[in-house]
This record gives structure tokens, C-alpha cells and sequence, in this order.
């Protein structure tokens, strides 16, 4: 009897430390708990004149001639993006829904995945619409409320696994993405309306031609290595032919102690709003804004000119010699603008300068890990060029190029308007670029695929116009007509003078 205890009690602590070690190896699954979003006031902005320079109230309409030369008008950034109803996006202002839905295949099952059919839902509520602490950065909810200065909130709500009538194996190879991820989300939301609520709260601006935005999370692996990026799956944005869809991996989360990884979820939401790629999506090494920016690598909190066009911000518009002192970007918004007669629209050419700061929405992407961060680790002054000028374009999928809106190209074609110029040297006009990081060296290192570092950065006694960018030119082919100083440079505010010339 004693024997038989003995192994008793064996095979009972035998049992209970593989428990334990199972356990241990099992995922760690945190519960969902929804972001507690913050709505500010998005009339707080008052005119500011002050010695040669000026804040606006607000953003001035832009008036152009249509092809009855009659005078049409647009409002906002998302009147542009909407122009001839050619595209769709969400709008960038007060609460805006976002419906979820987790796409499966017979031969990729949910139950496949690690966090199994469940578990897997609650990552991705977390990642989506969860609070920050239950994601190892923020939650796609809480970057936009944060990055919109409280100014936009994402709702939302996640439907179970949604199963499509595709194989897996049958379009990984597919060549016509976006024919596919349109069938997919218009089963996916006619499987919505059979088995939950109506659409209409999911409504853009509540009219339904306006677009039911939908984030679509297949549960294959994303494709990887060589031609990635034109692949089925991939992650990528549709914003046409009444589709407003987002489609990315489940295994983006890269889960890290439950914890989801939403980086790439929230690049693809930027789309939503109709912000572009600011990388090359050609594949080619030359990257304008130095891999540092949201809509580039994915990294950190949007930059200036994003939240000129969505409408977060107002900049500083320098008229003649004047000293403006500007607080960090992440907290503040506070831009400055140099452009000789600017439309008072981020639809145009001009510097921005932005203060930099591996704080707030920049933290975690700045942080050095093995002598290496993503985003830069010390503050300092961001100079960009921005070339966000309105074209006249045939309204048809070729996009071809008819001229400059304010150089009064125009033809009787059907037409409609955009910004022209991208960071891709086979999309852009004039091969003129959207969006560029100017580094203080004077150089331009990312033409050789060089990330943007510190050294990108002006600080305290470092100048523009002087000994670099002398006479600069914007590509309109106009002298920018000003220098300026960096003064002063703290963690919380920078001084810079400008001088007229």
C-alpha cells in the first residue's frame, strides 16, 4: 500500500507540473477593455496676428474654375479627395465608426491560430478599439485620438470570424488583389447584415454612397520576402469603385505577452482618411521623408502636412521678419509655413517646420535598441517641403495629367482635381515629390535609401538659407525668399528668427 501511494503521489505531481508547464506554453489572452476617448472642441482655434506673422482661424475654401468655367469650391481636403466621386475616404473630424471583420478560409481556419477562434477576436478588439495598456504601443483608437489632439474618434465594433467562400490556396497567387478584397467585403458585409444590425451606423458622414468603411483581417500569414507587396496577402488599402476597405494579416499583431502590435494596422487607417504612401512604392531606394513618418514606415505619430490635410492643426504663417517660439509637435500642433503668397489650403507649395520630439506618440519608435531606433531619439527642428499642388486629371483609372490648377491649364475633358506629386518617382508629375524631409547637412542622403537620424535634425545655432539651402527654390521654379536661425532649443520649446530677403 505504502508502494502504491508513493506512486500515487508521483503521478500526481507529475501531472500537476505539466499543468503548470502546459499552462506556462499556453497563449496569454488579456480581456478586452475598451479606449475612454476624449472629444475637444474643433472650433478652438482663434486668429492670431502678431509681428510678421500670423496663425489662421481657420483654413480658407479653394476656388477653382470648373469645365463650365464656372467658380466651384472646395471645403476641406476630403472635397478634394472625393472630387467626381472617384474616391471615398472617412472623415478626419468628430466620431467616426469603423466596422472589423476577421476573414478565415476553409483551409485557414481561425482555429488554426495560436490565440484559437476566441482569443484570437479579443487581440484583435484590443488592437483596434482596446485602451492603450493592452496593446505594447496604443490601440488604432487610441494612436487617432491621441495624434488628432482629441479632435477625431474612431468607434467601431469587431463581428465574429467571418468565413469566405475562397480557399486560401486558391488566390494567394492571385493577381487581382483588389477584385478579390471587393468580392470578400461585399460578402462579408451582406453576411453583416443577415446576422447583426443594419449598416446605416457605419454610414461615412451618414450617407451610404459616401462608403461603409471596413478593416479586413484575414487569419493567413502575410506574404514576406521578395514581391511581397503585390501579392494577395499583403497589406493594403481600397478606396475606390464603392469599396472602403482596409486588409491586412491577423499575424501583424505579432503578439509579444498578449499584447498586439497595431503599427501596420494603423498606417492602413491613414489610407482610410486618404492619406498616401510616402515611401517609393516603386521598390527603389530613395525615400523623401526618411523612413520617420507614420504614412513611410509605419513609425510614430503622423507629421504636419497629414494633419494639415485631416484638419488636427493650423501652422504659423510667416509674412515678413519675425521670432516664433513653437512647442513640441506631438503635444502641441504648432507648425510654422513659409511661402509667399499662400492659399491658406495645405493644397499648396511651401516649407514646414515642425519640433520634433521622441516624446509622446514618438516614444516607443525612438527608443535604441542595440544602437539602432526607428525614429530619432534627441528633439530637435524638422524642415519639410511640402508640394501638395491641385491638377486638373482626366477622370478616369489612367489619371493622366492636364496641368497645374493655378496655372490655368485646362481642357473641356471631363475632369477632376488632385494633388498630383507623390514620394513614387513613376506616379508623380514633373517628377516633383509630395513630401520631403530636407536634411541640415544640405545633402540628400535618402537618395541612396539613408533613414533620416539626428544628424537629419537642426538645433540650437544651426541656420537655413546661410550656408546651406542658400536661394532656395521651391519647384514652381519661386525663390522662398527667407532664411531663418534656430535660437533657442529646449525639451519644451524652440525660438526661430526670420529674416525677409
Amino acid at each position: 500500500m505504502k508502494k502504491k501511494k508513493q506512486i500515487k503521489h508521483l503521478l500526481f505531481s507529475l501531472i500537476t507540473l505539466l499543468s503548470i508547464f502546459l499552462s506556462s506554453c499556453a497563449p496569454s489572452i488579456i480581456s478586452y477593455v475598451p479606449y475612454d476617448s476624449f472629444l475637444e472642441d474643433i472650433d478652438t482655434y482663434e486668429e492670431e496676428i502678431h509681428d510678421g506673422y500670423l496663425k489662421p482661424a481657420s483654413y480658407h475654401p479653394y476656388t477653382f474654375k470648373n469645365k463650365n468655367n464656372e467658380d466651384e469650391v472646395f471645403n476641406t481636403f476630403q472635397d478634394v479627395f472625393r472630387h467626381q466621386k472617384f474616391y471615398q475616404n472617412i472623415s478626419s473630424l468628430k466620431t467616426n465608426k469603423l466596422l472589423v471583420i476577421p476573414i478565415d478560409f476553409d483551409d485557414y481556419p481561425s482555429s488554426n491560430l495560436e490565440e484559437g477562434t476566441e482569443g484570437s477576436l479579443e487581440v484583435i478588439k484590443n488592437a483596434f478599439f482596446g485602451q492603450n495598456e493592452n496593446n505594447a504601443w496604443r490601440s488604432v483608437a487610441g494612436y487617432y485620438n491621441e495624434s488628432s489632439y482629441g479632435k477625431f474618434i474612431l468607434d467601431g465594433k469587431v463581428t465574429n470570424w467571418f468565413r469566405s467562400s475562397y480557399l486560401a490556396s486558391d488566390i494567394v497567387n492571385n493577381s487581382a488583389k483588389a477584385n478579390v478584397v471587393r468580392n470578400i467585403y461585399n460578402e462579408a458585409l451582406a453576411w453583416y447584415e443577415d446576422n447583426y444590425d443594419d449598416l446605416s451606423s457605419f454610414y461615412v458622414d451618414g450617407v451610404r454612397s459616401n462608403g461603409i468603411p471596413v478593416y479586413l483581417i484575414y487569419s493567413h500569414p502575410s506574404a514576406s520576402g521578395e514581391g511581397a507587396r503585390n501579392k494577395m496577402f499583403w497589406a493594403f488599402t481600397i478606396n475606390q469603385n464603392n469599396t472602403l476597405a482596409c486588409w491586412s494579416s491577423y499575424h501583424l499583431t505579432y503578439l509579444k505577452y498578449g499584447k498586439p502590435d497595431t503599427h501596420t494596422y494603423i498606417h492602413e487607417v491613414g489610407h482610410l482618411f486618404g492619406l498616401v504612401d510616402y515611401y517609393n512604392t516603386d521598390g527603389l531606394a530613395y525615400g523623401p521623408t526618411g523612413r520617420v513618418d507614420m504614412m513611410d514606415y509605419s513609425v510614430g505619430d503622423h507629421t504636419g502636412y497629414s494633419k494639415m490635410l485631416l484638419n488636427w492643426t493650423r501652422p504659423y504663417y510667416v509674412l515678413g521678419d519675425a521670432t516664433i517660439t513653437i512647442r513640441p509637435f506631438y503635444v502641441s500642433g504648432d507648425l510654422i509655413l513659409i511661402k509667399n503668397e499662400w492659399n491658406y489650403t495645405a493644397m499648396d507649395e511651401y516649407l514646414l517646420i515642425e519640433f520634433y520630439s521622441p516624446n509622446g506618440l514618438n516614444a516607443y519608435d525612438s527608443r535604441v535598441f542595440n544602437n539602432e531606433s526607428y525614429l530619432m531619439s534627441k528633439a530637435g527642428i524638422k524642415v519639410y517641403h511640402v508640394d501638395a499642388r491641385l491638377a486638373f486629371l482626366t477622370n478616369n483609372n489612367l489619371a493622366q495629367t492636364i496641368g497645374y490648377v493655378s496655372d490655368g491649364l485646362y481642357n473641356k475633358e471631363e475632369v477632376r482635381l488632385g494633388i498630383i506629386h507623390s514620394n513614387t518617382s513613376s506616379t508623380t508629375y514633373q517628377n516633383n515629390r509630395l513630401y520631403h524631409l530636407l536634411e541640415k547637412s544640405g545633402e540628400n542622403s535618402f537618395l541612396n535609401g539613408h533613414f533620416a537620424t539626428n544628424e537629419t535634425l537642426f538645433y540650437k545655432g544651426d541656420s537655413f538659407g546661410l550656408e546651406t539651402f542658400e536661394n532656395y527654390k521651391l519647384n514652381d521654379n519661386t525663390l522662398l525668399g527667407y532664411t531663418f536661425n534656430i535660437d533657442e532649443l529646449t525639451n519644451t520649446y524652440a525660438t526661430i528668427s526670420f529674416k525677409k530677403l
